[in-house]
C-alpha cells in the first residue's frame, strides 16, 4: 500500500501534459443506454463527442472548450446548429462529505495501455470502483463531463485524487450495477487547434436558466 501511494504521488508529480485522443463507452443495465465518450485533448482545451443510444432512439452532441469558454455544439430541427454556452464546471469544495468514503486501493493494472490505481467511493447511492491513470492528470476542470452528473466522482476529486477515469463500475446500496466506463484507447499524437473552435456555422445560445442552477 505504501508503495502503491508513493508510485501515485511521483506519477502525477510528473504527470506532462496531455495531447491526443480517448475513446471509452459508458453502459448502464438500468436504462439501457450505451454511450460512446470520444475524448480530443490538447494540454487544457478539450472537445468532448457523446454519442447515446437508448432503445432505438439516439443523442448525439458535443462539448467543446475553447480557453476558459465551454460550448455544448447541437444540431436541431430543421437542420439548424446551434452553440449553447454552458456554465464553467464551478470549484472544488475544501474537504470530502462526510457521507462519502474515499479508499486508494492496493491495486494496480493497465487499462488502453496506460496503469491505473484502483480507488473505491462508497456513498448514500453505492459503490463506485474506479481505475484512476494518474499520468493523465487533466484536472477537475477538464472533466465537467464526468464530474457534474457524478458526485461520487466529484468526491474524489475533492478528496484530493487526480487523474483521468479509464474505467468505472458503480453498483447501488443494494449491490445491483448501476453502470460501467470502459476506455478502450488512449492514443497520444498531435492536435490541431481548429478541433476546438465553435464552427461558423453555429449560432451561439446562452443556457435556460433552469440549467444555471
Amino acid at each position: 500500500m505504501k508503495w502503491t501511494i508513493f508510485l501515485w504521488l511521483w506519477t502525477t508529480a510528473y504527470a506532462q501534459p496531455f495531447e491526443g485522443v480517448i475513446e471509452s463507452v459508458m453502459e448502464s443495465p438500468v436504462t439501457g443506454e450505451r454511450v460512446k465518450l470520444n475524448w480530443t485533448i490538447k494540454d487544457r482545451l478539450f472537445r468532448l463527442d457523446y454519442f447515446a443510444e437508448v432503445q432505438k432512439s439516439s443523442v448525439n452532441f458535443s462539448i467543446v472548450r475553447q480557453q476558459d469558454r465551454i460550448f455544448m455544439l447541437m444540431n436541431g430541427a430543421g437542420g439548424s446548429k446551434e452553440a449553447m454556452e454552458l456554465e464553467p464546471p464551478g470549484t472544488l469544495s475544501d474537504s470530502l462529505r462526510p457521507e462519502y468514503a474515499v479508499e486508494l486501493l492496493g491495486d494496480a493494472k493497465t487499462v488502453a495501455g496506460i496503469e491505473c490505481m484502483k480507488v473505491r467511493i462508497t456513498g448514500p447511492s453505492g459503490v463506485s470502483d474506479v481505475w484512476l491513470a494518474p499520468s493523465l492528470n487533466l484536472g477537475f476542470d477538464m472533466l465537467p463531463a464526468y464530474v457534474q452528473p457524478s458526485p461520487e466522482l466529484k468526491q474524489m476529486f475533492n478528496a484530493g485524487m487526480s487523474g483521468f477515469p479509464l474505467e468505472v463500475s458503480a453498483v447501488n446500496a443494494a449491490g445491483k450495477p448501476l453502470y460501467t466506463l470502459k476506455t478502450h484507447y488512449v492514443k497520444p499524437r498531435p492536435v490541431s487547434a481548429d478541433a476546438f473552435v465553435v464552427p461558423a456555422e453555429y449560432n451561439v445560445i446562452k443556457p435556460p436558466i433552469e440549467l444555471k442552477r
